[in-house]
């Protein structure tokens, strides 16, 4: 074998390395992307949602917002999305002059080699897995808001899914 065959055998074995892993992070997206689908359309009565770049989740247990993520996401990650929830923080205190906590979460794809569930909370960011989510959501109290503050939230944030 000719020095010209070897190099074009090691590139075709790279780029088929390449291939394998986009689709699986495609995959594993899509996944992620389906699980919060299936939750958001079985949000209990009172929830509301706005799908953007994030989605925006307000209810009775406070105001969420939900990013999905491939991988364990790293520090300088953590700080841009928790500066989204900040922007959208001071967006409903100029608006409405209340100042809220909005709770950042990120969804990351199940792991199949793990054995416990998924959920940490880092840099004031939740990590949760898909199954966590849910939970999270419904059961976890953020703040509380009467039914005329959540409907002002609402309208500044503006999600008018339900």
């Amino acid at each position: 074998m000719d020095l010209g065959n070897i190099t074009a055998l090691i590139l075709a074995v790279l780029i088929l390395i390449l291939m394998v892993v986009v689709l699986n992070r495609l995959f594993r997206r899509d996944k992620i992307e389906s699980d919060i689908n299936q939750f958001i359309a079985t949000l209990p009565p009172g929830f509301t949602w706005s799908a953007g770049q994030d989605r925006i989740i307000v209810g009775p247990t406070g105001i969420w917002l939900v990013s999905e993520f491939e991988t364990e996401p790293h520090p300088g990650i953590l700080l841009a999305f928790t500066s989204r929830s900040t922007d959208l923080e001071q967006k409903i205190k100029q608006q409405l002059n209340l100042e809220i906590k909005i709770q950042s979460v990120m969804l990351l794809p199940a792991d199949p080699n793990q054995k416990k569930f998924q959920f940490s909370v880092q840099n004031g960011v939740y990590l949760v897995g898909s199954k966590w989510l849910p939970n999270l959501l419904t059961e976890n109290t953020g703040e509380k808001f009467s039914s005329d503050a959540l409907e002002k939230i609402k309208s500044v944030l503006n999600p008018p899914k339900t």
